[in-house]
């Protein structure tokens, strides 16, 4: 590391420290040419996640707009902000960690109900509704009951592929067919 003072290319690292977000180390240098210290910081870049969107536009992953996401379906269900912030902050590691770095938005969804399910049927409910595109009158009267058997299912059914009605985009009127 180059001395931020006179440019020399020979420091020493006097101390160093990690940050509370383990991907942050500061590290305290010295400089022998100079004799000024002077503080760096290193952080873990990773690769940027790329949304896929249905209609094939890309994006990059954005946390906050997964945390509103989350936050909407539960509104009035039983996730404070802190559990919201943890279950968003789980699944984008998993996203990181995952060797393709381009994820479609039906990957996101389905991670975010496999958590939700467990926490709040309420919840679980509202997030398929709202973010599954094709789904069907009968398809959700279906995973209501189911639900109120025996709690939201493990693995399915999948609302999106099921059913072969689409569900009209918020603000706009189904057309008449």
């Amino acid at each position: 590391m180059r001395c931020a003072f006179c440019d020399n290319i020979d420091t020493q690292v006097r101390d160093s420290r990690a940050h509370s977000n383990s991907h942050i180390i500061k590290r305290r240098r010295y400089c022998p040419s100079c004799g000024e210290r002077f503080t760096t910081i290193e952080q873990l870049i990773r690769r940027e996640i790329v949304v896929v969107k249905r209609d094939g536009r890309r994006e990059m992953f954005d946390i906050e707009k997964l945390r509103r996401s989350i936050k909407l379906a539960t509104a009035k269900g039983s996730l404070d902000d802190g559990s919201v912030d943890s279950m968003a902050n789980t699944i984008h590691k998993q996203l990181e960690n995952r060797v393709n770095h381009d994820v479609n938005t039906k990957t996101v969804a389905s991670m975010v109900m496999k958590r939700m399910q467990a926490v709040d049927d309420m919840s679980f409910i509202r997030f398929a509704a709202f973010y599954s595109d094709r789904v069907t009158y009968s398809d959700f009267l279906s995973l209501i009951e189911t639900v109120k058997e025996v709690g939201a299912p493990q693995d399915g059914p999948d609302l999106f592929t099921v059913g072969d009605v689409v569900k009209p985009k918020r603000g706009r009127k189904a057309k008449n067919s």
